[in-house]
Formats: C-alpha cells, structure tokens, sequence
C-alpha cells in the first residue's frame, strides 16, 4: 500500500471568531491579505504524515487549519478550524509547524499575517478507505470527529462504493445505521455492521454533547499500486 499526504496553502481572508482588526503602527496585531499587505511566501515544508490509527483504518479527508504567519517567517497560533480525526489533526499541525515562509509585509515592515491552511490526506493502494464524512450540526456547533472504526469485511470488487446513512449520539456511538447506495450489495450489512462499532467525539454546542446525523462514504479498490 502507498500513502500520499499533500498539503495546499490558501491565503484567505476568513475571518474566525472576532474580526481582526488592522493595527495602527506597521509591525505589530495581525493582518490579513489586501489593502497593502503583501502575502507570505512559503520557502520550504514538510510533509505531514499518516497516523497509525488512521493508516489501519484507512482513513481520509482534509483537515482545516487556522495560521498565524509572524514577521520571522514562523507558523504561529495553529488552531484546527475543520477536524478530521483518528490523530491526523495534530498530524497536520506538526508538519504545518515546521513551514518557512518569507513573511507578508506592509508599507515594506514584515507582519504577522493570517492564513488558513488545508491539509489533504488521501490513500492509494488496495483495500478500504473512508471517503467521506458529513454531518449536519446546528449553528455554533462542533462536528463529530471520528475516535475508532472497526475495518469492514474485504471487497471483493474493484473501486467498490457505498454510502450509509448514520446517527452519532451525544455518547460519540452510532445508531440508526442505513445504507444509501451501494456498488457491492453482497457486503451491505457487514460494512453497516462495522460502522454501529465506530466511536464519535460527538458534536458539540455551548460545550454541550450533541446527537446528529450524516452520511460516510466507504470505498474500495483492488488495484495493486507500482
């Protein structure tokens, strides 16, 4: 099996939280891209890697991360803005850590500049991965975050799809598991018999556990990587 990770900055005027105000004197507060203020440049990077609970399980997305880019050139104040879970979140953070950037300025004078950052894991290679995650949450509220998956049975066919319909209770256990669509029916309910095993960080309001419901995608594919 091969592993590829690749991260893709994006600049962004996103605001998250309170605005950001522009500061006064050149060199000091945060700033964001525009109205003079030049981006940073990034010089080098690593690359992020799979953790061995997401590996096993085959697990990928992309996860979302807020960054502070300072006058040295230094990612500062990483914040997770769209988690992605099985420690590929702090995965993302580590790698993103270690950047070098030529640093954005204002009227000539390095600034701290805000960027957001998206961290893409992908897998290729033979057997399970877990597509696709999404979850329909309240206003202000966190998503769930996938903890722990059992593996579903092997495919028996090429680029196998399914989609299933499921709740994450407040506890961050599944329930109400349904399958959507499938490509290989012969597998259904043992696929939806390995999710109703999936544990959640559940979703949360106010600091508030909540219950939500969503849609995965499992798909497979059996062709062997050179």
């Amino acid at each position: 099996m091969e592993i590829f990770c690749e991260a893709l900055i994006v600049l962004s005027l996103i605001t998250f939280q309170a605005p950001v105000q522009e500061p006064s004197a050149p060199g000091h507060g945060v700033f964001r891209v525009g109205k003079g203020v030049a981006p940073p440049v990034l010089l080098s990077k690593t690359e992020p890697e799979y953790s061995e609970q997401a590996r096993k399980a085959r697990y990928q997305g992309s996860v979302m991360l807020y960054v502070q880019i300072d006058p040295s050139g230094e990612p500062t104040n990483i914040k997770v803005v769209r988690a992605l879970g099985l420690g590929l979140d702090q995965k993302a953070m580590e790698a993103i850590a270690k950047w070098k950037f030529r640093p954005g300025s204002k009227e000539g004078n390095p600034v701290t500049v805000e960027a957001t950052i998206e961290v893409s894991f992908r897998l290729s290679g033979e057997g399970w991965a877990i597509a696709r995650n999404d979850f329909t949450t309240a206003a202000g509220a966190s998503k769930p975050v996938l903890k722990a998956v059992a593996s579903p049975p092997k495919c028996k066919s090429s680029d196998s799809k399914l989609t299933l319909s499921l709740t994450v209770h407040a506890d961050g256990s599944v329930g109400k598991v349904h399958m959507v669509s499938s490509t290989e029916p012969s597998l259904n309910h043992g696929v939806m018999d390995s999710v109703k095993k999936w544990t959640f960080v559940p979703a949360l309001q106010a600091g508030v556990p909540q219950s939500v419901d969503g849609q995965i995608d499992v798909v497979c594919s059996l062709t062997h990587m050179h």
